[in-house]
């Protein structure tokens, strides 16, 4: 599993990938098919704030990868802190 967050403006698609650490790097869970729960950063606290602006779109996105099988994410919880 993967994820990482950016925000597009309304008139733009370019992603602008929040966290300066991963410099738009999609962070990797690590694990193989392993039933249960996990939890991996997407944007460490060391990262500059962002301050949400009116103009742009906020994304979070999550990938599974498959070799073979089948995979599924039954659900996400993102824990965010408001300063």
């Amino acid at each position: 599993m993967e994820a990482a967050v950016w925000r597009t403006t309304n008139s733009n698609i370019n992603p602008n990938y929040l966290s300066s650490s991963f410099s738009g790097t999609w962070q990797s869970s690590g694990l193989v098919a392993a039933p249960g729960f996990t939890s991996f950063p997407i944007f460490q606290t060391t990262d500059t704030t962002h301050t949400i602006i009116g103009d742009y779109r906020y994304t979070i996105g999550f990938g599974l990868k498959l070799t073979t099988g089948t995979v599924y994410a039954y659900g996400f919880r993102v824990r965010y802190q408001i300063p």
